[in-house]
């Protein structure tokens, strides 16, 4: 998948969010604004996993000392 199309799927659903929050929030007092300045975007996953070889050998090691 296309890093530049992940990260603009992903501004447009934040931008969704926001308006869909403004919406669903109190019309009495105005809506808080926000300037946004550009800057890097970074997209960050952390996952638990084991990266394994489809083909293994094995390796003995006998050292003489420990």
């Amino acid at each position: 998948m296309n890093i530049e199309y992940l990260r603009r799927a992903i501004v447009a659903l934040s931008m969704w969010l926001v308006v869909a929050s403004l919406a669903v929030g109190d019309e009495e007092k105005p809506p808080e604004t926000h300037t946004v300045a550009p800057g890097p975007f970074q997209v960050q996953v952390d996952l638990d996993g084991i990266f394994e070889s489809e083909q293994m050998t094995e390796i003995i090691l006998r050292p003489d000392v420990f």
